[in-house]
């Protein structure tokens, strides 16, 4: 079965279930040895955990992984289509269909397994109001590790320089227009200071930066004494005493647009920007006059304004990001969204041990973690 989804343009179908052949369900049970309350079980059903693949392989190598890491537990978990009347408690997937939703009268908690929900998905699960929904933030450190890789590049003219050389053309060396911007000492605004957020924060405290960030709600952050946490009616005050902005904000209706001429007029002309939250968020036409203006230094993106479709055959090659031309300006580095990409083997172990965690949590009867607000849409 081929099943379709643009990940981030903000539209998406969910896949068709296949109507089911008989015993095509998987099972694997984690429970190896003798638990405390031999009564108590809990049914696990994994579907689409990955974007980057189709198919049961990567749910069948995740229910692997948490074999092992739920061994001791009565829990049961299932992938593939069902034949008989379903019966879990959770099910995990980024792509849940009706009749996922619907099948298990035991249901009670969905997982997204990765960061942020998909927009159609959000709209299903508005009306499912009786089911409590949760997101795995296992793409947090690469993620993060991406905004740095970025903000690196972005302030060293790496790629330009790279491509001059191979040229072996000196001159970048030489021109005082391309000299290497200095990071530590100078001050990075964190936009979005959520999980992915304060991984980005220490990395930028290492490099002997100040931080300081914004959050809806900053009483509920963390005291960190080296970080001030502001409000969003900071933002416009915050940007002009800023020398690099890290957007790490979700693609939700409250944020389309929110970086635009105003605020990127805001910023010093020396300022790098780094966006691995959405590209929706930034306004695109704005960011690249911008650019090309020179109103802002540079800029490192991994998120975009247009995707190849995901089907197995569909085309990625000649599928342009923006309608605008950032390929034409040296001084932006652009990455095709792989901030949470993470080698097969890494990531299945990451995702797994996340979700774990989150099934732990349930057969124990303790507060779920990363619960999201589907009415905020995070």
């Amino acid at each position: 079965m081929k099943r379709a989804f643009n990940l981030l343009n903000h539209c998406h179908t969910p896949p068709k279930v296949i109507k089911p052949h008989r015993n095509t369900v998987q099972t694997v049970s984690a429970s190896t040895t003798t638990t405390s309350d031999s009564t108590k079980k809990v049914h696990v059903h994994l579907h689409a955990v990955s974007v980057l693949s189709t198919g049961d392989i990567e749910s069948s190598q995740d229910a692997a992984v948490l074999r092992r890491l739920l061994k001791g537990r009565n829990v049961k978990i299932t992938f593939g289509e069902f034949a008989d009347e379903p019966t879990y408690d959770i099910l995990v997937s980024g792509t849940p269909t009706l009749e996922l939703l619907d099948a298990s009268k035991r249901l009670k908690i969905v997982v997204v397994p990765w960061a942020g929900i998909l927009p159609a998905m959000r709209s299903m699960m508005l009306k499912y109001p009786h089911l409590s929904v949760h997101n795995l933030h296992w793409p947090s450190i690469p993620t993060a590790e991406m905004a740095l890789t970025l903000l690196l590049a972005a302030s060293k003219q790496l790629i330009v320089c790279d491509q001059a050389l191979r040229r072996q053309d000196w001159r970048p060396r030489y021109r005082l227009d391309m000299q290497p911007f200095i990071l530590h000492g100078k001050k990075a605004l964190i936009l979005g200071y959520g999980t992915i957020g304060e991984c980005v924060r220490d990395y930028l405290l290492t490099l002997g930066m100040k931080v300081v960030a914004i959050k809806r709600n900053p009483s509920k952050v963390k005291h960190h004494p080296q970080v001030e946490v502001f409000g969003p009616e900071s933002l416009h005050e915050l940007l002009p005493k800023v020398d690099v902005l890290m957007v790490i904000l979700p693609g939700i209706p409250s944020t389309l647009n929110y970086i635009s001429k105003r605020e990127l007029d805001l910023l010093p002309k020396h300022s790098i920007l780094v966006n691995v939250g959405r590209g929706s968020v930034i306004h695109q036409t704005d960011l690249f006059n911008a650019l090309k203006n020179g109103d802002i230094g540079a800029a490192g993106l991994d998120v975009w304004y247009n995707y190849p479709g995901m089907l197995e055959d569909s085309p990625r090659v000649n599928i342009r990001p923006s309608t605008e031309r950032f390929e034409d300006l040296d001084n932006v580095v652009l990455s095709p969204h792989r901030g949470g990409a993470v080698p097969p083997g890494e990531r299945t172990e990451l995702r797994a041990s996340s979700m774990a965690e989150l099934i732990k949590a349930f057969y124990d009867e303790k507060p779920i973690p990363n619960k999201m607000n589907l009415e905020l849409g995070y």
